[in-house]
C-alpha cells in the first residue's frame, strides 16, 4: 500500500505513521517496508529484562538506574518517563489518604452540625418558657469551679467521641480495607502510629491488587496483615475509651459536688448550663474538625515530591555491547580451544590403532604399510562393501601410492622368507578383526608377486564368508569340493587369471556346513604339497583367528603367517595378544601388515614425498605442481 509521509494510514498490524528520520534518503520510495508488531506485554517484559536499579552503597538514599537500548534517545526517554510515573504513583497514593481523612471530617461535621442547631433550639426554647435572666453575680465563683470542671469533660469527651467513631468505622465491615482518619486529636501517640502504619498496609494492598486479584496470595496475605492491625487497634480503642470514660467519670464527680453547692440556684439556672455544656461539647469539636479540614486541603494543595534528580538521563556516545575486541578474543579462544578440545577427545577416547606409531613397542616385524588413499586423496573400498566391491588396484606400469606400497611389501616379504629357504613359498594371511582387509592384501599382493614373473596361487580359507573368491568366476565346485572328496583333481577347480589378473586363485566353491572339519582332512596336506612344486607362492587367505579355529588349524601348513592390523578398526589393548602370540611361537615366522594407514612413513620422511620424483619421471600424475608445492 502506499502511504504518504506524515499522514496517519491504518494496516492490518494498526495505524503507522512514517516520519522521516536523519537516515531517510530518497532512494526508500521504491522499497518496501516491513512492520512488526510486537505485544505490549512483550514489549514491556523486555525492557525490564534491561532495566537495572541499585544503589550506590549499602548506606545511601541515592539510586542509580540505567538501562540498555539499541537507541540513545529512545533509553533517555524512557528513564524520564520512569520518574514521572513513579512520582505521579506517590502523589496519588499520599492524596488518598487526605481524602479518606476528608470525607471522614465531611460526614463528622454534618451530624455535629444538625445537633448544634437541635442544642440551639432547645436552648431558645427553654429559655423562653421558663424566661431565664442571666447567671447571678454570686455564682460566679461556682460557675469559674463549674467551668473549669467542663473544660476537662469537654475536652475528654471531644476524645471519647473520636475513639468511639474510630472503633465503630473500624468494626463496620463495609469500610475494612479503607483508609484511617488521620490527625483526629485523639490523644494518644501509639494509637495515631498504628492508624499511619494501618493506612500504609492498605496503600501496598491497593497497589497489588491493581494488578491482580483477590484471590492473589499476596493480597490475601494484606488482608490478614489488616485484620490483625485492625484488632489490634481496636483493643487499644477499646483501653483508651475506658480510660477516658474513668477520668470523665472522675471529673462528673466533681462536677456534681460543685453542683451541689449551686443547689440554692433556681432550677432553671442548672437545666440551661447542662444543655449549654452541651452546646459548647459541639461547638468545640465543630470548630476542631473545622479546622482539620482545611489543614487536610492545604496539604493536598502543595505537595512536595520524595525524589530529587541529582543526574537527568544521559546515554554514552559509544555503545556498551557488543564490545568487539572481547567478541574477536572470545572468537579467537573458541576457535582455538574447541577444535582443540575436539581432537584432544578423539584421540583420548579413540582406542584402535591409529598408526605405525602403535605398534613400535611390539617384537614383531612390520614388513608394510598399505594406504587408505588412493591418488588424489580417493579413498579405498570401503568396509562394508568388501564383499560387494572386491578390486585389485595393484597394476603393471602402475606407479600410484597403493602400487608402490604393495611394491614395498612384496620386496620386504621377499627378504623375510629368504632365511626360511628357497623351498618356504606357502604365506598365510590372517587378521584379529573382521573387516581388517586381509582378503584385499592377499589379492593385491598376489597380484604384485605375480607381476615379477612368478607363478602366484591364491587360496581362499575363508569357508564362511568366501570373501577372496568374489574376484573370480562363480562355480558351484571349489576347494570345499576337492577336501569333501567331490573332485579328487584340485587343479581342474583352479580359476587362471581371475578377471585379468595375473594370479591363480582356488576359490572356496560352495559354504560347506563344516569347515573346520574339512580342513582336518588328509587331503589338504596332499594339496599344499602338489601345488608347491606348481607354483613359487601361495598365498592362502584366511579367516580371522579370533573368531574361528580354521586357521588354527591351517597355520601349520603355512611357512610365514602376515597379520593384517586395520587402522581405526583393531583396539590397541589386542596388541599384547599378538605380542603373546610371537613370543610363545604359536605362528611361525609371524609378521604385520599395517592397513589402512593415513600416512605411510620411510627412513627418509614422508612416504609421497619420496616418491613424487618417481611419478614425474615416468609421466605419471604427481602430488606436486611444478613449483613444488604440495597439491
Amino acid at each position: 500500500m502506499t502511504i504518504k509521509m506524515g499522514t496517519f494510514a491504518r494496516t492490518p498490524v494498526g495505524v503507522v505513521v512514517i516520519q522521516p528520520t536523519q537516515y531517510w534518503h530518497k532512494h526508500f520510495f521504491s522499497d518496501d517496508i516491513t512492520v512488526n508488531k510486537i505485544p505490549l506485554e512483550v514489549v514491556g517484559n523486555m525492557y525490564n529484562s534491561r532495566l537495572n536499579v541499585s544503589l550506590t552503597d549499602k548506606e545511601s538514599t541515592i539510586v542509580d538506574i540505567s538501562i540498555t537500548d539499541e537507541d540513545k534517545q529512545r533509553a533517555e526517554d524512557i528513564l524520564c518517563k520512569l520518574i514521572d510515573v513513579y512520582n505521579e504513583q506517590w502523589l496519588k497514593d499520599r492524596n488518598r489518604v487526605a481524602e479518606s481523612t476528608f470525607e471522614f471530617i465531611t460526614n463528622r461535621l454534618n451530624t455535629l452540625s444538625k445537633e448544634l442547631g437541635d442544642v440551639d433550639q432547645k436552648i431558645s426554647d427553654y429559655k423562653s418558657q421558663n424566661k431565664m435572666p442571666d447567671i447571678d453575680a454570686a455564682s460566679n465563683m461556682y460557675m469559674a469551679q463549674n467551668s473549669k470542671n467542663n473544660d476537662q469533660i469537654l475536652q475528654l469527651n471531644n476524645q471519647l467521641g473520636v475513639a468511639r467513631y474510630i472503633r465503630e468505622y473500624l468494626n463496620d465491615h463495609s469500610k475494612h480495607n479503607q483508609y484511617l482518619p488521620t490527625n483526629t486529636g485523639i490523644g494518644s501517640t501509639g494509637i495515631e502510629t498504628m492508624i499511619d502504619n494501618y493506612n500504609k498496609t492498605v496503600s501496598s494492598r491497593n497497589d497489588v491488587l491493581v494488578n491482580s486479584s483477590e484471590n492473589s496470595p499476596l493480597v490475601q496475605k494484606f488482608n490478614n496483615d489488616l485484620a490483625q492491625q485492625r484488632q489490634t487497634i481496636v483493643r487499644s480503642l477499646d483501653n483508651l475509651i475506658v480510660q477516658l470514660q474513668s477520668q470523665v467519670n472522675s471529673w462528673q464527680n466533681t462536677e456534681a459536688l460543685t453542683n451541689e453547692k449551686l443547689a440554692a440556684a433556681p432550677q432553671q439556672v442548672k437545666q440551661l448550663l447542662s444543655v449549654g455544656r452541651q452546646q459548647k461539647v459541639k461547638e468545640a469539636l465543630y470548630i476542631y474538625l473545622l479546622q482539620k479540614r482545611e489543614e487536610n486541603e492545604l496539604s493536598k494543595t502543595y505537595t512536595a515530591w520524595n525524589t530529587r534528580i541529582i543526574q537527568p538521563p544521559i546515554g554514552s556516545k559509544y555503545p556498551t555491547s557488543p564490545r568487539k575486541n572481547i567478541v574477536l578474543l572470545i572468537a579467537l579462544a573458541i576457535g582455538v580451544c574447541v577444535p582443540a578440545g575436539i581432537m584432544f577427545l578423539m584421540q583420548t577416547l579413540n582406542h584402535t590403532v591409529r598408526g605405525r606409531s602403535d605398534l613400535e613397542k611390539l617384537s614383531i616385524p612390520l614388513i608394510g604399510e598399505i594406504p587408505h588413499f588412493l591418488s588424489g586423496g580417493k579413498k579405498l573400498w570401503k568396509r562394508h562393501k568388501d564383499n560387494a566391491k572386491r578390486q585389485v588396484y595393484v597394476k603393471k606400469d602402475c606407479r600410484d601410492l597403493i602400487n608402490e606400497s604393495f611394491r614395498v611389501l612384496r620386496t620386504k616379504l621377499d627378504y623375510f622368507i629368504k632365511p626360511f629357504g628357497a623351498d618356504k613359498k606357502i604365506i598365510l594371511v590372517t587378521s584379529f578383526n573382521i573387516g581388517a582387509g586381509k582378503s584385499f592384501v592377499s589379492a593385491n599382493l598376489s597380484e604384485a608377486l605375480a607381476l615379477k614373473d612368478c607363478r602366484v596361487l591364491a587360496i581362499d580359507f575363508d569357508m564362511r564368508h568366501a570373501s577372496l573368491s568374489t574376484l573370480g568366476e562363480t562355480q558351484a565346485q571349489g576347494l570345499s569340493a576337492y577336501l569333501c572328496g567331490i573332485e579328487d583333481d584340485v587343479t581342474k577347480l583352479i580359476q587362471h587369471n581371475p578377471k585379468g589378473c595375473s594370479f591363480d586363485m582356488l576359490p572356496v566353491g560352495v559354504l560347506p556346513p563344516n569347515p573346520a572339519e574339512l580342513l582336518l582332512s588328509p587331503k589338504m596336506k596332499e594339496m599344499l604339497d602338489k601345488l608347491r612344486n606348481e607354483y613359487d607362492y601361495i598365498i592362502l587367505d584366511c579367516p580371522p583367528i579370533d573368531i574361528v579355529t580354521d586357521t588354527s588349524i591351517i597355520k601349520d601348513y603355512a611357512d610365514a603367517n602376515l597379520f593384517v592390523v586395520r587402522v581405526g578398526l583393531m583396539d590397541r589393548r589386542s596388541l599384547k595378544d599378538i605380542e603373546e602370540l610371537y613370543q610363545k611361537g604359536v605362528f611361525k615366522n609371524m609378521a604385520l601388515v599395517l592397513n589402512g594407514t593415513k600416512y605411510v612413513s620411510s627412513r627418509y620422511g614422508n612416504f609421497r614425498y619420496g616418491y613424487s620424483y618417481g611419478y614425474n619421471s615416468h609421466g605419471y600424475s604427481s602430488y606436486f605442481d611444478n613449483k613444488g608445492s604440495y597439491k
